[in-house]
């Protein structure tokens, strides 16, 4: 930091007469220049502030007060000072300061001090001398602005000179010294310097435009104080920025084209025509130039309403367009004005066109018809623009029968013509309720209806027909009983006298066994059954009958009929009339045989084992004709189903006890009452026999035989027989003998076994066995038997 060089005065007050201290300064000799004190001194001295104990100068006895106190008798002095700023050597005069000064004291800027100066004359007294310090500066402050931040309201314009200016913008330095000023941000757009007419002043320039409606409502600006040292400090000055009605109202277009559509409601807001001011807080009011009688516009808001009703008219386009000027005037001191051209539009809206009725619609048509016949005509005018004049029809009934050509004429009409393209058939269609929607393509898409009712007129083009091809009657009816009345299910469907029935004619009946024309081919004719009980068949068609037997004659009727109707040109049709002949329960069961014969194994190892099934026949139908089955007498051996005529077994059967048993059978009907069969069914049933018996000797035979000892071999020595309760292959017995060499046994035909002799005998007496058994089994009973060998003469017998 730079000094700052300030001379203080220190007052030299030379007490003694004619008697002077000499002060030298550090800085030169002590003098009276320089002293800028309220009092005069001839010496001054220098100090710089700031420094600890430094030494500001020596003091002396000038010589010639030397010669005077030497005079005096006085050989010793020394010095003092008075008060606690400075120290004095006493012996040598070097004058110090106590500590360091600091010129800038809280309260007061101190610039001069005075030092006294006592020369004490041992013996004598005391010569004071007062001296003028002046004390140095040195910058050790910065400038200070008296407040960090101001605020200031200026006016928006142009760069300007001496914008601001304010004497509390100055920066105080208790420093000597001067102080520059500058801006710091931004630099380049304000500067700072002392007003040319106020020098206690400071001005701020600006070097911009201050334009409040360009959105610029304050500046901040950074300024500082510098002093010579290079010292400085910043305060922060905000400009806030005063707007003028310096701009007019502006629209956003110079021309302002808008579309209204006709049927814009009366009094609704078309637009708001808004202008906008740069100017700040502006308050604006809108006019029409010149006024209108169909549109206004409100002052304040600059909302256009509709005020009278528009109507577009596509033959005068001129018509269609307005014209005028939107003003708007700020509320300024000096008032602004701004204004926009605006073109309104008159879109065409899709509104309802004239309907123009063009002759009477046709409504009635004959059937089968010849096509392209017109049945209605209608016009439109349409005063829409072409957008909005795309017409056309769409059927929304009647359209299979009818299409529409489209003929354009002056003056905006459009003529519809509906023809009919295909033809009709009244039996199909009596009426034809038409119903064609005129819609007027655009925007709305508009729709209306037009109906018309066309009655299609018959001619004979039908032939009679039965509405049903089948009826009903219950057999055994009584002789000559009416059964149909053909006009109740015969018409023609074409009206008047072409629709009535004149004749009808019965060609044949036939017996058949089913609804199928097929069915009666060889059936039963009863043609002339019925034909023999027609009353006026040909004009009533009441068909009577003779006693129907379903059985014999049905169960279905073939009749071929002729029906002729009444018209000019009169129609005949043949058709099949199929009656069928209900059921009585006249007919009673029947089996086809009356014995039947089934065989059934013995010894079966479960029960219900089938053992056959017996059939009995009803002719009758459905529950009439449905068959039950029964056992004649209950039965603890064999069972019936009901339904199938099935017989299964009770139990196991052991033939060579029962070899066979008897049942009968009954059969009835489902009917209501029912039938009982008209004959009873014997049923035999034979138990087949199994090998379930081994063959068994008479225990009542002899069992001790003699022959001869000389009997020649192929002798028959005995027969023994033996019996099996099996029956054929299984009751075969075969013998076997053992043991023997001697002796053989054969088979013959009666279940008996013959024994022979097969070599020479030479003991007297042998015990046999006779095994008797069936072919494959191992298994028999046994005989024992002896054979004594009775010795003859010669022989050798042991």
């Amino acid at each position: 930091m730079a000094l700052r060089s300030v001379h203080l005065c220190v007052l030299l007050l030379l007490v003694s007469v004619s008697s002077r201290v000499l002060v030298h300064g550090q800085i030169g000799e002590c003098n009276g220049t320089g002293c800028r004190c309220t009092a005069s001194y001839e010496c001054c001295l220098e100090v710089s502030e700031g420094v600890q104990n430094a030494v500001v100068g020596s003091a002396t006895i000038h010589p010639e007060f030397v010669s005077s106190i030497e005079g005096l008798g006085v050989d010793q002095y020394d010095f003092t000072v008075s008060g606690s700023a400075f120290l004095i050597d006493p012996d040598s005069g070097e004058i110090t300061t106590n500590g360091a000064f600091e010129r800038e004291m809280p309260l007061e800027t101190v610039e001069c001090l005075v030092i006294e100066v006592q020369l004490q004359l041992i013996g004598v007294g005391i010569v004071p001398q007062s001296f003028a310090v002046n004390i140095e500066d040195i910058n050790d402050n910065s400038p200070v602005f008296q407040n960090p931040e101001y605020e200031f309201t200026v006016p928006e314009g142009e760069p300007t000179a001496d914008l601001v200016c304010d004497s509390n913008l100055q920066a105080i330095d208790r420093d000597s010294g001067s102080i520059t000023y500058q801006v710091i941000s931004p630099s380049s757009d304000f500067t700072i310097d002392r007003s040319t007419t106020n020098t206690d002043e400071l001005c701020i320039s600006s070097l911009i435009d201050l334009d409040r409606d360009s959105g610029l409502s304050s500046v901040s600006l950074i300024i500082e104080a510098r002093d010579q040292g290079g010292n400085f400090s910043t305060a922060t000055v905000t400009l806030t920025i005063m707007d003028i009605n310096d701009n007019p109202p502006e629209f956003a277009e110079e021309k302002i084209n808008l579309t209204v559509p006709e049927n814009q409601q009366l009094d609704s807001v078309i637009t708001r025509l808004e202008a906008t001011d740069r100017d700040i807080n502006s308050m604006i009011q809108y006019s029409l130039i010149p006024p209108q009688d169909s549109f206004e516009i409100n002052p304040d808001n600059g909302d256009l309403t509709l005020k009278e009703e528009l109507n577009y008219d596509v033959n005068i386009p001129g018509n269609n367009i307005f014209e005028f000027t939107v003003q708007a005037v700020d509320m300024g001191e000096d008032p602004q004005t701004g204004s926009s051209v605006v073109t309104i539009t008159i879109q065409d809206v899709n509104e309802m066109a004239q309907l123009i009725e063009l002759g009477d619609p046709q409504t009635e048509i004959v059937e089968e018809s010849v096509e392209d016949t017109l049945v209605l005509a209608f016009g439109i005018r349409d005063l829409d623009s072409p957008e909005n004049s795309n017409n056309y029809l769409n059927f929304l009934s009647g359209g299979e029968f009818f299409d529409y050509t489209i003929q354009s004429l002056p003056n905006s009409v459009t003529v519809f013509f509906v023809k009919q393209v295909e033809s009709i058939d009244r039996e199909q269609h009596s009426v034809i309720e038409l119903s064609v929607e005129l819609v007027e393509g655009g925007d709305p898409e508009l729709r209306r209806t037009i109906n018309q009712t066309i009655n299609i007129l018959d001619i004979n083009d039908n032939s009679p027909e039965l509405t049903q091809n089948t009826t009903k009657w219950l057999e055994n009816n009584p002789n000559n009983i009416l059964i149909v009345q053909l006009p109740a299910i015969a018409m023609d469907r074409d009206e008047g006298v072409d629709g009535t029935i004149e004749e009808y004619k019965l060609i044949s009946v036939t017996g058949c066994s089913d609804t199928t024309e097929e069915s009666c081919t060889g059936g039963k004719d009863l043609t002339g059954d019925f034909s023999s009980r027609f009353r006026d068949f040909k004009t009533d068609g009441l068909l009577f009958a003779p006693p129907l037997d379903r059985e014999e004659d049905g169960p279905y009727l073939r009749m071929i009929l002729e029906l002729t109707d009444g018209g000019n040109m009169s129609r005949s049709a043949i058709h099949a009339l199929i009656l069928e002949i209900l059921d009585e329960n006249d007919e009673s069961p029947t089996f086809q045989q009356t014995r039947y014969e089934f065989t059934i194994s013995e010894e079966l190892p479960q029960f219900n084992v089938t053992v056959g099934s017996v059939t009995a026949n009803d002719r009758d139908d459905g529950e009439n004709g449905t068959v039950r089955y029964c056992l004649a007498q209950s039965s603890d051996n064999f069972e019936i189903n009901p339904v199938t005529g099935e017989i299964s077994s009770l139990r196991s059967f052991d033939r060579e006890t029962t070899p066979s048993f008897t049942i009968f059978i009954t059969a009835q009907d489902n009917g209501d009452p029912p039938n009982s069969a008209t004959n009873t069914a014997e049923v035999k049933i034979e138990i087949t026999d199994i090998n379930d018996n081994i063959p068994t000797f008479d225990p009542q035979q002899t069992t001790t035989f003699e022959i001869a000892s000389d009997a020649e071999i192929g002798s028959v020595v005995r027969k023994v027989s033996a019996s099996d309760s099996d029956v054929g292959e299984n009751a075969a017995v075969v013998f076997r003998l053992e043991p023997s060499v001697e002796f053989t046994i054969s088979n013959d035909n009666d279940n008996a076994g013959c024994i022979t002799v097969a070599q020479p005998l030479t003991i007297r007496e042998f015990h046999l066995v006779v095994t008797a058994f069936n072919t494959g089994q191992a298994e028999g009973s046994s005989l024992n038997i002896t054979i004594d060998v009775t010795e003859a003469s010669g022989s050798g017998l042991s």
